[in-house]
């Protein structure tokens, strides 16, 4: 059922009923005179040619397939490269055939996680988590909810950076965790993202650095890594200096400044002054104040704190 409020109470768009790969059942409750085309998973019907249009590819309702090939076929030699949903529309659904893979270390991460992302998507998309059968991770797909919601430039920024990792070719693979002492809000080696870190931004003010920045620069730089083709646990290139420390990561640099790009625009800011290796930053706001924003570490428990001055 799609409806919307006409300002005097609901007015029924269209009403359709499906058999499970999504072809329409014909012959009751019919919408007259509707022109709403988003139906089966809120994709919208082409009316020439009986397809949905999922973006990058169609589908065929009638038959349960794409018509072009799936782009993630190569993962599954069992299956068709047509096969839509793995041949099981009811526990599953494929929104756009492309993958963002997570793992929660805790109840709380996961929760924290979630709570973030559908706050920060202002109730125009939504984000579903389908578990991989057989394991403890989760495929994140998104879908649009309520095309006429007013959102923020922030949250929409927020929604594309996202979308983008969801839509990308590549698979992104992430562990939420929680209060982790080996992770500093993220790491680009392993992956991680401490929701307890990523939380203290937003609890500390405005301005500066948004927990849904933090988000989004962490899929991001793992979105960059896996263009790269670096595999998990790794920095990529790198140089050490005659003591052996690390002296340059060039990878990590180049992801590392994608993702700030992408996190000025969901922040609504842009970073214009870091010091003391991202333990200090200047930040330029929208109404052309300056916020200075320090971060350190509690080196026995791990946890963050986060503090956020407006500078004159």
């Amino acid at each position: 059922m799609s409806y919307f409020n006409n300002g005097s109470g609901i007015e029924v768009l269209d009403e359709n009923n499906y058999y499970p790969f999504g072809l329409k059942h014909e012959g009751y409750n019919p919408t007259a005179g509707s022109s709403y085309q988003y139906k089966y998973n809120g994709k919208e019907l082409q009316a020439d040619s009986g397809m949905y249009d999922y973006g990058a590819r169609f589908y065929m309702p009638d038959i349960g397939r794409w018509g072009v090939i799936d782009n993630k076929a190569e993962k599954y030699p069992s299956m068709s490269p047509y096969t839509y949903a793995g041949n099981n529309p009811i526990a599953f659904i494929d929104p756009d055939g492309n993958e963002l893979i997570l793992s929660f270390a805790t109840a709380t991460a996961e929760q924290s996680y979630k709570d973030l992302v559908k706050n920060t998507f202002g109730g125009k998309y939504e984000a579903v988590y389908t578990q991989i059968t057989g394991t403890s991770n989760y495929k994140v797909t998104l879908n649009m909810i309520n095309k006429d919601a007013t959102i923020t430039n922030e949250q929409q920024a927020f929604y594309d950076a996202y979308n983008e990792v969801v839509g990308a070719k590549e698979v992104v693979t992430q562990s939420i965790v929680e209060n982790d002492k080996s992770v500093t809000v993220g790491s680009f080696q392993t992956g991680e993202i401490d929701m307890a870190d990523v939380l203290e931004f937003d609890k500390a003010g405005k301005g500066g650095t948004s927990s849904a920045g933090a988000i989004t620069h962490e899929h991001t730089e793992q979105l960059e890594k896996a263009k790269m083709g670096i595999s998990k646990g790794s920095i990529g290139k790198y140089t050490v200096d005659k003591n052996g420390d690390l002296a340059t990561t060039p990878d990590f640099d180049k992801a590392h400044g994608k993702a700030f790009k992408k996190e000025d625009k969901v922040n609504g800011n842009k970073r214009i002054e870091t010091t003391g290796s991202m333990s200090i930053n200047v930040f330029q706001e929208k109404d052309k104040t300056k916020t200075n924003q320090a971060m350190w570490v509690d080196k026995t428990t791990g946890s963050v704190t986060v503090k956020k001055t407006t500078l004159p």
